[in-house]
C-alpha cells in the first residue's frame, strides 16, 4: 500500500489537465478577430517546442513561434537549417521589419502607436494584423503556419 498522500495524486492531474489546456490553445488556429495580447504566443508544436528532446510528437526542427512580447512587438520567429530558431519577421507597434529572406512587399513601415495588442484579421482574400493603428498585410508563410484557412 502507497502511502502517498491523495492530494499528490489530485495535484499531478490539475497540472496535467492545465498543461494539456496550455497546448492545446497555443497550437490552435488563428481566426479572423482573435487577438494576441503581450506575452501571447503560438506555436507549431506548441509546448513540444520547450522539450525538444520529445521531438517525436511533433516535427520541432520545423516548427513555426509567433509571439507577441510584452513590449508590444509582434515576432515570427523560423528554423534556421541548424534547427535553431530565429526571428525572421517583426512588427513593432507600427513598424513592420522584415528580414533579408522576406519578401519586401509583405513588410510595412509606419510611424509609431499604440501597441498593445495584435488583432488578425481576414477579409476574405488576404489576412492582416492590426498592431497600433495600422493594418499590415501578412505573409504566406505567417498565415500557411498559424491561420485558419
Amino acid at each position: 500500500a502507497s502511502k502517498t498522500p491523495p492530494i499528490f495524486g489530485i495535484g499531478i492531474m490539475v497540472l496535467l489537465f492545465f498543461t494539456v489546456l496550455r497546448h492545446i490553445r497555443v497550437t490552435k488556429k488563428i481566426e479572423s478577430g482573435d487577438v494576441l495580447l503581450p506575452g501571447q504566443w503560438r506555436s507549431q508544436c506548441g509546448i513540444w517546442d520547450m522539450l525538444p528532446e520529445l521531438g517525436k510528437f511533433c516535427n520541432t526542427e520545423s516548427s513555426s513561434t509567433l509571439e507577441m512580447g510584452r513590449d508590444g512587438t509582434l515576432r515570427y520567429f523560423k528554423n534556421d537549417a541548424d534547427g535553431k530558431k530565429h526571428e525572421s519577421w517583426i512588427m513593432s507597434g507600427n513598424a513592420a521589419q522584415c528580414s533579408e529572406s522576406s519578401d519586401e512587399s509583405e513588410c510595412v513601415n509606419s510611424d509609431d502607436g499604440d501597441s498593445s495588442s495584435a488583432t488578425f484579421v481576414n477579409d476574405g482574400k488576404s489576412w492582416y494584423v492590426d498592431l497600433g493603428g495600422k493594418r499590415t498585410t501578412l505573409g504566406k508563410d505567417v498565415v500557411q503556419d498559424f491561420m485558419s484557412v
